[in-house]
């Protein structure tokens, strides 16, 4: 439930750069984030006295990722600590989900933190520098989700990903670790429903995690205290893991959609509904965001969306079958193929 670990992670390096023999350092600690502003990041790093470089980056995109590393290490230097924090999920029937939803996830989730983590090392290791790399993992890594198969199969890989680039780069001083958090409470959630979580899952330890214990975990996988820790995948769920799986698909099941959002509504959970066709376009994030455009047929506005150079509809939507010859011979068919799935009525 927690989704500050980043902004965690930033504030504790920036108010504990201490070496293991007590003497005053320095650690470069990069990571991955969602959609909030660059400013909200940098208020939490540089309010606990540290120094904030931001870089926009979509992780599914290796280009984009050497031009964000390029951007922080112009201004701050060469990177020591890599978060791989970004994440994604589309909850819902695995018979339901769209292959472009599958791409979308295991892209952010797993492409995502190999192409991230590639980076830094391929940075790394021409200077002899060592490093450390944090994965955030899932418990569905090992038991898998009800409802959330795209994530739990991501996160699966992320979990090998560590312990195959641990042994692969151990050589380097590049250390690889997961961490994996349970049940933490949101800043802006209401306790209530964490503790009527946490009852009905049953967690051994009694109750859900706290704030400060994530961070220092996480801290503490990245400092110099723990040069010989690499290929761990760390949990930190009070004991709750082995039995999570099954109970915590069960609790979504008590409340309908509707009532999980009025739950949900105002936090920063990683919580989306799963939206019939014909509500996507109604959705607030995605009227707000102009993701949809209606001229007399509802259809996906041109992308991606920048403020300064806004796309727009260059022609009206095609009708059924007027690209079809085209698409087909782009695909390599001829005309006598074409025409031969035209008699047999198997293309419009």
């Amino acid at each position: 439930m927690h989704d500050g670990t980043g902004d965690d992670l930033a504030e504790r390096c920036a108010d504990t750069d201490r070496h293991a023999d007590g003497s005053q350092g320095e650690i470069k600690a990069a990571r991955t984030f969602g959609e909030v502003g660059d400013h909200e990041h940098r208020h939490h790093t540089e309010d606990a006295g540290g120094r904030a470089v931001t870089a926009a980056v979509d992780v599914r995109d290796p280009v984009q990722i050497e031009a964000a590393f390029d951007t922080v290490e112009n201004e701050a230097g060469p990177i020591d600590v890599f978060l791989n924090n970004a994440a994604a999920n589309i909850p819902g029937a695995a018979e339901d989900v769209s292959p472009r939803a599958f791409r979308a996830v295991v892209g952010i989730v797993l492409e995502g933190a190999y192409y991230c983590a590639r980076e830094f090392t391929r940075r790394a290791i021409p200077g002899g520098q060592p490093g450390a790399i944090l994965n955030i993992g899932a418990h569905t890594a090992w038991t898998g989700g009800p409802g959330q198969a795209l994530s739990a199969a991501a996160k699966a890989g992320v979990r090998n990903l560590t312990l195959s680039l641990a042994v692969k780069w151990a050589p380097y001083g590049i250390r690889v670790n997961t961490l994996v958090p349970g049940m933490f409470p949101q800043n802006d959630l209401n306790l209530d429903v964490v503790q009527a979580i946490v009852a009905k899952a049953g967690v051994p330890a009694g109750r859900f995690g706290r704030l400060q214990e994530l961070p220092s975990a996480a801290t503490y996988l990245c400092s110099p205290f723990a040069t010989n820790v690499s290929g761990e995948i760390v949990v930190v769920d009070g004991a709750n893991w082995q039995q999570r799986g099954p109970t915590a698909g069960g609790t979504f099941t008590t409340k309908t959609r509707a009532e999980w959002e009025v739950i949900f509504a105002g936090s920063d959970a990683c919580v989306t509904p799963v939206l019939a066709a014909g509500e996507l376009a109604a959705h607030p994030h995605n009227r707000a965001r102009g993701v949809y455009l209606d001229d007399g047929i509802l259809q996906p506005a041109p992308g991606p969306r920048f403020s300064r150079t806004p796309g727009a509809i260059r022609r009206p939507p095609p009708l059924p079958g007027q690209h079809t010859d085209e698409a087909l011979a782009d695909w390599g068919f001829d005309e006598a193929q074409i025409e031969r799935l035209r008699r047999e009525g198997a293309v419009a």
